[in-house]
């Protein structure tokens, strides 16, 4: 019972966890400047992120993070909005979309050592 709470709705965990990150937003025609960022949750599907710049729903990013080593992980925005000041005022919500399925399994095992960690500290 206890770990379906621990999961949300879309059925991932969401590892509370903050790390830095950088936000590649591309278009048609070449990428933007990165956006520099931090992780505030990041599950086996998605990531809220918080970031220095607005981006849109729906626009296409890489997320750039170091999970026991350096992944590009694209998906889409499926959430933005404002945060107030500070150094990364925007909240977004990107959906990853794995090319390569052995990124996806080492996301998924990153999020589960750190929750099985947390759990042992706690």
């Amino acid at each position: 019972m206890l770990e379906n709470q621990e999961k949300d709705r879309r059925g991932y965990y969401r590892l509370p966890i903050t790390l830095p990150v950088t936000v590649e937003r591309f278009n048609m025609s070449n990428y933007n400047q990165p956006i520099k960022g931090r992780t505030v949750n990041i599950s086996g599907g998605g990531a809220l992120l918080a970031v220095g710049e607005e981006i849109g729903i729906n626009d296409n990013v890489t997320v750039v993070l170091d999970i026991s080593g350096t992944e590009s992980i694209e998906g889409t925005v499926v959430r933005s909005e404002s945060a107030g000041g500070g150094s990364y005022p925007h909240i977004i919500s990107v959906q990853f979309a794995f090319k390569i399925q052995q990124q996806k399994q080492r996301l998924q095992r990153f999020v589960e050592e750190q929750r099985r960690s947390a759990s042992r500290e706690g």
